[in-house]
């Protein structure tokens, strides 16, 4: 399994969204991307906050984690299409 961590986005101050950071793992063995199939999971981390009228929430970190599967054409295998991601709140 190889982790890599994709740079940070960042909103400017007043907008919904603060932050987000993405990691993707690879999953995939040597034969399977040999038979143009590549397997990774996807990972999402974003600090939000909400804002109603003149009330603002505390932030809150929602977490997205995803196992995903493309061809040799790059494009999401249709077994793996419409899957759902594990999505939590801390």
């Amino acid at each position: 399994m190889i982790d890599s961590m994709v740079p940070s986005l960042a909103q400017k101050p007043g907008s919904t969204m603060l932050s987000v950071s993405v990691q993707l793992r690879l999953l995939s063995t040597a034969d399977d991307r040999q038979h143009g199939t590549v397997f990774f999971g996807l990972g999402i981390m974003s600090v939000i906050r909400f804002k109603v009228s003149t009330w603002k929430s505390v932030h809150h970190e929602m977490h997205v984690n995803c196992d995903v599967a493309v061809g040799s054409d790059g494009l999401i295998l249709l077994a793996w299409e419409n899957r759902k991601c594990s999505i939590y709140f801390s």
